[in-house]
């Protein structure tokens, strides 16, 4: 483990080596991860800790969403 810099521990890469790293590690918790999706709205609900995603009008809820689609990115 790196040193930490400002009280937590900090990790440095290009944003398609993170994509990697996150999505081989979820695939190996057997995490359901689609791609190419359009999606059309983000929702959120504290109370349940809860979190999702709208795709083809479809509510996905997860509790975790990542958005890195990029820095342009409604995400």
């Amino acid at each position: 483990m790196p040193e930490t810099q400002f009280g937590c521990h900090a990790y440095n890469g290009n944003r398609g080596e993170i994509h990697e790293i996150v999505y081989d590690f979820a695939k190996s918790l057997g995490v359901d991860i689609r791609l190419g999706c359009n999606v059309t709205e983000y929702w959120e609900d504290g109370a349940l800790g809860k979190a999702g995603v709208i795709v083809n009008g479809e509510k996905i809820g997860a509790e975790v969403v990542v958005g890195a689609d990029g820095v342009r990115s409604r995400a």
